[in-house]
């Protein structure tokens, strides 16, 4: 929605990755980042906890959105009327 001028393909690989670094970092459990992940902002923007799950629900969810952006305005296309 922020650049829509920006190639599908791009916005997907930088979506996908963005996802997994946020759900990577998870791993990371030092002191400073969990009290951040402790507030509501945080844990909404960082999560709190790694799960593998996570990264075939994000793996789905850019596809689906990346196929969606490319194939459903051709199948919402006008097409002329069918003839009985």
């Amino acid at each position: 929605l922020a650049t829509p001028r920006l190639p599908t393909s791009t916005v997907a690989i930088a979506a996908i990755t963005i996802s997994y670094m946020v759900e990577f970092s998870q791993l990371y459990q030092g002191n400073w980042i969990n009290q951040i992940r402790a507030t509501k902002l945080g844990s909404l923007a960082l999560g709190s906890g790694f799960l593998w799950s996570d990264l075939f629900c994000y793996a789905v969810g850019v596809l689906t959105g990346a196929w969606g952006e490319i194939r459903l305005p051709q199948l919402w296309a006008i097409r002329p009327p069918k003839t009985p």
